[in-house]
């Protein structure tokens, strides 16, 4: 099980106890990218695992409009909530990219939390955390303009997928994941022509670059929106 130091539960189980654990998460599906995992009212039958790949976890507003809850990336669980209060999914799930994705049946993953304490701890964290991203997501779509929904989408994939990039005579930060300006938009609830509009703005500011279909935060996009961004979002969380 290669990807069990870059899983943040498996990493939690000792060594030795891998092996016993090899079969629970032996079940995997190769899933091309846009395709829905699940969706609300399907029965929460399991908890998946990403091996390779990254999904997004989104509901839909009573107008329509995709909201973005969470982006999972590589070694991260998901649909752990819904498994746990016996109810249907509460969500949409859908892949990013093309994905390698483990899926673990509830009675298994139950019988984990129940022997492993640690593991049982993270699962808490993990839906606290998962209730803040939500949170501040709605909160944004309510009170930010869409350049700050899109700083506030881009700050949150830097922190995910963020790589140090030096090519060509351009530093910066690399954001490892490909999304279309289309899923840019989706997630943050405008259209992709504002979204073109809005990344050809911070271009010509000196803000970012692409390379390809990658966004190439540079250092004076962190200097602008860094840790005073950040201030801001957590006041509108109080």
């Amino acid at each position: 099980m290669w990807f069990v130091k870059k899983s943040e539960i498996l990493s939690l189980i000792p060594f030795e106890k891998v092996d016993e654990i090899h079969e629970i998460f032996s079940h995997h599906q190769t899933v091309k990218k846009n395709t829905m995992i699940y969706q609300p009212m399907d029965p929460s039958e399991y908890v998946y695992l990403i091996k390779k790949g990254s999904v997004r976890l989104m509901r839909l507003a009573d107008n329509g409009q995709q909201i973005t809850l969470s982006i999972i990336k590589e070694g991260m669980i998901f649909g752990e909530g819904d498994v746990l209060n016996e109810k249907t999914y509460s969500h949409y799930a859908e892949t990013i990219e093309n994905s390698s994705i483990c899926y673990v049946h509830k009675t298994d993953f139950k019988e984990l939390l129940k022997k492993y304490d640690e593991v049982n701890k993270l699962i808490l964290n993990i839906l606290y955390r998962r209730w803040r991203e939500a949170q501040q997501q709605i909160e944004n779509l309510a009170f930010l303009d869409v350049t700050n929904r899109f700083v506030s989408l881009l700050l949150r994939l830097s922190k995910e997928y963020g790589k140090e990039y030096n090519k060509n005579g351009m530093r910066g930060t690399f954001i490892n994941v490909k999304i279309s300006q289309d899923r840019l938009a989706d997630y943050c609830g405008t259209s992709r022509e504002s979204i073109n509009r809005t990344i050809k703005d911070m271009k010509s500011e000196d803000l970012l670059d692409l390379d390809g279909r990658n966004i190439v935060l540079k250092s004076k996009f962190f200097t602008v929106y860094g840790d005073s961004f950040v201030d801001q979002q957590a006041v509108l969380m109080l």
